[in-house]
């Protein structure tokens, strides 16, 4: 296995590769983003909190205080900024933007749609403060997330359903 992942990390360096995880809040892209980084020994970014740490506070206050349309450009900038070679982990509504919808179906990305089914992103996330949770109650969080999955589909290579990292590289290394 250690032969094969470093053959596929040597694959994705050599061709400029960015794996780009999507999918709605709660979908797990956080968590296997880092173990892929990780186990490929490729650099991890996550754009929620690299635009924290840019503007210097969260992502609800920045939700409060300047309104979506503004972090959403904020969040573009900081994908577009992000080097190849690397693994992302990307905020949910990512693909509401156009612009980004076409920069992660770009030729040098592997974009990775992590979909669960509903019940388990609601136990995810039902109780946290994320603003569209605070803002929306539990039928209208269904509605954003089931208005969000073409958009998903559009940009996805690969559609993962499951948690293991594991199978995840193994779908990588089936697109080699």
């Amino acid at each position: 296995m250690i032969k094969e992942i470093a053959f596929l990390t040597n694959k994705i360096k050599g061709s400029h590769k960015t794996i780009i995880l999507i999918g709605f809040m709660g979908s797990g892209k956080s968590t296997l983003g880092k173990e892929l980084s990780n186990i490929l020994a490729l650099p991890f970014c996550e754009t929620d909190s690299q635009v924290e740490k840019n503007t210097g506070i969260s992502i609800s206050q920045i939700f409060e205080l300047k309104g979506e349309d503004y972090f959403r450009g904020y969040e573009r900038e900081v994908l577009l900024s992000i080097p190849k070679s690397s693994v992302i982990s990307t905020g949910g509504g990512i693909v509401e933007d156009y612009e980004n919808r076409q920069f992660l179906k770009g030729i040098t990305n592997i974009v990775i749609w992590l979909d669960l089914d509903w019940e388990v992103i609601l136990r995810r996330i039902e109780y946290t403060d994320r603003p569209k949770v605070v803002a929306l109650n539990p039928q209208k969080l269904h509605e954003l997330w089931f208005k969000r999955r073409p958009l998903y589909q559009e940009c996805a290579d690969i559609t993962y359903r499951g948690n293991s990292v594991a199978e995840l590289i193994d779908l990588i290394g089936s697109i080699f």
